[in-house]
């Protein structure tokens, strides 16, 4: 199982062709981020101390949101949700188990 959180600042810029005057416009904003996901596997027990680890996918939810800083000239506010299920995720291991 996983979680992530994230918080940053993203800068645009484009240009527009305006005859011999070229428009540009920047913008600037806040994003937001949070993923969760589990990742269903096995353990196998080797021996008192070691154990074999493999899991196969990933089942998780994606949250992203920006919103403009007030100096941008844009109003433009962005937000995508996502829930799903990858099987490129392969991972295989040894662990060991640590005390009594």
């Amino acid at each position: 199982m996983n979680a992530k959180f994230g918080i940053g600042k993203e800068t645009t810029s484009s240009t527009q062709s305006n005859f011999n005057d070229p428009i540009i416009r920047e913008t600037e904003g806040k994003v937001r981020s949070f993923s969760t996901g589990i990742y269903p596997g096995v353990s196998i027990q080797l021996s008192k101390w070691l154990y074999m680890d493999a899991s196969i996918g990933r089942l998780a939810y994606d949250y992203n949101k920006y919103e403009p800083d007030d100096i941008s000239n844009s109003d433009e506010q962005r937000k995508s949700e996502s829930f799903g299920f990858a099987i490129n995720y392969f991972t295989f291991g040894l662990s060991t188990r640590l005390g009594r």
